[in-house]
């Protein structure tokens, strides 16, 4: 689909980009239009004594002197690096070869080579949140022009459930067995309403900050604490029924009764 395929070509630029970073000051320029797959296969398969024997291998340390900022790199660095650089050449030909329908899908955001992918990325983030809604609106929202605005909008809202989700799945996970039940019947926790979760979490907060106001010491286990407050009802129950049968006490013990 036209989506997925705006999702490849922006992680092709993310790809792009990290291998750019990795490989800034380790090779020149002119190494992301060389062919290096024959040279970095000469310099993986030749590795004994007698490799400077081969020619292929000549050659290929030939023209890897030319491509390193350090010549005198270890060969297995050398390698490593030519696999890195194979992996940023593809992507940058993906990235050229989507050049028509980068414009077309991305607009001011798209710059080939040198697109930053984090806008291209949050773009596609936010229209994948409109699936259910069909076609239409993902088509509208490709158009419109504040669509900078809306991939940050979706980046923003992303990291902000990336801080959330770990707080809501121990949420979920501290109710146990009955976290389906108190949470409006669902499965797991992706599922459940944020605002019941949200009226449950401040019956707790509630329920936490009335236990250490009465409690002396709160113990760290909530199991104690419960316990604590379990005998506590079970001495004001006690104190309700002794109120309640005063004039009986009075009657029965006179002016011991107190």
């Amino acid at each position: 689909s036209g989506l997925e395929q705006a999702a490849d070509l922006a992680e092709s630029v993310a790809t792009l980009e990290a291998v750019q970073a990795e490989l800034k000051g380790k090779v020149v320029d002119a190494a992301w239009n060389t062919d290096v797959v024959a040279t970095r296969q000469a310099l993986a398969t030749h590795t004994g004594l007698l490799k400077a024997l081969s020619r292929d291998y000549r050659r290929a340390k030939a023209l890897v002197r030319s491509l390193l900022v350090d010549a005198n790199t270890p060969s297995t660095e050398t390698v490593r690096l030519l696999d890195v650089l194979m992996k940023g050449q593809a992507a940058a030909a993906r990235v050229r070869d989507g050049d028509a329908f980068g414009r077309s899908a991305f607009g001011a955001d798209w710059r080939p080579e040198k697109s930053s992918s984090a806008p291209l990325l949050a773009l596609v983030e936010w229209m994948r949140t409109l699936r259910g809604l069909g076609s239409e609106p993902r088509l509208i929202a490709g158009r419109i022009a504040e669509r900078t605005e809306a991939g940050a909008r979706a980046l923003r809202v992303r990291k902000v459930i990336d801080i959330g989700r770990p707080m809501i799945e121990g949420f979920w996970n501290d109710l146990g067995h009955l976290a389906p039940s108190m949470l409006g019947d669902v499965a797991s926790a992706e599922r459940a309403s944020l605002q019941l979760m949200e009226e449950k979490a401040r019956s707790v907060a509630q329920a936490d900050e009335a236990s250490q106001g009465v409690l002396a010491g709160v113990p760290d286990q909530l199991s104690d604490r419960l316990e604590l407050v379990r005998r506590l009802g079970a001495l004001q129950n006690l104190a309700r029924e002794i109120d309640a049968a005063e004039g009986l006490g009075i009657s029965a013990f006179g002016s011991s009764w107190r």
